[in-house]
């Protein structure tokens, strides 16, 4: 392994950093948390906690995205995006409302060159369905066996999201189930991992 030859599957330089991301953003949530106890400023940590991980997860989206916009490989990235929305709506519980939701995947789709297609549209309204399905599931009072209700969503809406993008660009059935067998990989891995960062984060 070099600066220019690196000899490691893609998936597995994926998880570790997708795992970083996360971590990252934990690791700078708990310094800002510190300053505003110190400063002793009225935010409560939840409301701290949903505007920075939304401010977080838009420069994260945005800043990836920007690196392949326009190229016929502009979908390589969404499995990461789709684990950024599911880190917002399910762990970190934001409601986003309508109002807010629409002109954010409007201003992505213009960024992306994606607004004249069909299959954008669709996915576009499959993305906004499902992070209002994992906030809602987040939210269900009775929860015995939450990661039934989380693997299950993220499964389901996860290939209708891919098929929308299969469609768009012309993927194989071979790519269309890779990607989808990686993202559900990585929803269990994010969940395991972003749950024991957050009851960590809760002990100190």
């Amino acid at each position: 392994m070099t600066w220019s030859v690196w000899h490691v599957s893609p998936v597995i330089t994926s998880i570790f950093f997708i795992l970083g991301v996360f971590t990252l953003y934990q690791v700078v949530f708990d310094w800002l948390k510190t300053v505003v106890h110190e400063k002793k400023l009225s935010i409560t940590d939840n409301t701290l906690r949903s505007a920075f991980g939304v401010i977080y997860m838009l420069i994260f989206v945005f800043g990836m995205q920007s690196t392949i916009v326009g190229k016929s490989i502009s979908w390589e990235f969404m499995n990461f995006i789709v684990i950024g929305l599911i880190f917002c709506a399910y762990f970190l519980n934001i409601r986003v409302p309508i109002y807010y939701f629409v002109p954010i995947v409007l201003v992505y789709m213009v960024f992306n060159n994606s607004i004249g297609y069909w299959e954008s549209w669709a996915h576009a309204l499959s993305i906004m369905i499902t992070y209002w399905s994992f906030n809602y599931i987040r939210r269900m009072p009775v929860r015995k066996r939450p990661f039934v209700g989380y693997i299950i969503t993220g499964v389901v809406w996860g290939a209708i999201m891919w098929f929308f993008v299969a469609v768009k660009f012309h993927l194989t059935t071979r790519v269309f189930f890779q990607e989808w067998s990686y993202l559900i990989i990585f929803e269990v891995l994010l969940y395991s991992y972003v749950r024991m960062l957050l009851r960590e984060s809760d002990v100190k």
